[in-house]
């Protein structure tokens, strides 16, 4: 028995080069979608964070009874919970806010001697119980109802109080390539958040 040569199967120029180009073809459709949803990801994780802070902001001034605020720096797109000391000041001209920035501490002697005046005012936060930033995501206003205006640069305050109650607030957030979304936030932080 001569042996007949063994015929070896392999596939041909042509059958690679056109399994080349199917996973060619799926790749451009599909790449560019998963792009697109990576970018859409990061924006809706940004928006929940901002609904979380503000419900555990509630939830810990309800726990501890003792008032909370969400610091939001536009600057650095960052928010962070603060626990609140109060005082009680008399004849003073600065507002809560700049007060909370300044960390102004009212005296001990002032602060027994106006009690008795029953006018409350923020001195200054105690520290930082919870820090979050936004990545590739930046904050472009926050608005409080009842408030003059929107802040677009700088910081802003949002005040939880002890009973869970805050003021009404709005905050837009967008992407790099222009996608934005407005987070609602309600009285007892209930949040609504919508395409902007």
């Amino acid at each position: 028995m001569t042996g007949q040569p063994c015929k070896r199967r392999a596939f041909t120029l042509i059958e690679i080069l056109l399994v080349v180009a199917i996973i060619s073809v799926i790749a451009a459709i599909t790449v560019p979608s998963f792009v697109n949803s990576m970018r859409g990801n990061r924006l809706r994780t940004s928006a929940r964070m901002v609904v979380m802070m503000g419900r555990y902001a509630r939830s810990m001034a309800l726990l501890k009874q003792q008032e909370m605020v969400i610091i939001f720096d536009l600057s650095t797109s960052t928010l962070s919970l603060h626990p609140v000391r109060i005082s009680y000041v008399a004849g003073t001209a600065q507002s809560d806010t700049e007060r909370l920035l300044h960390g102004a501490v009212a005296d001990e002697d002032e602060d027994s001697e106006s009690a008795e005046d029953d006018s409350p005012l923020l001195a200054g936060l105690e520290g930082e119980e919870l820090k979050r930033s936004m990545e590739q995501v930046s904050i472009t206003f926050v608005e409080l109802e009842g408030e003059d205006g929107r802040i677009t640069d700088g910081s802003c305050l949002v005040r939880y109080r002890s009973n869970g109650t805050c003021t009404p607030y709005q905050v837009r957030i967008e992407d790099e390539h222009g996608e934005a979304i407005l987070v609602k936030v309600d009285m007892l932080s209930s949040s609504e958040t919508e395409k902007d």
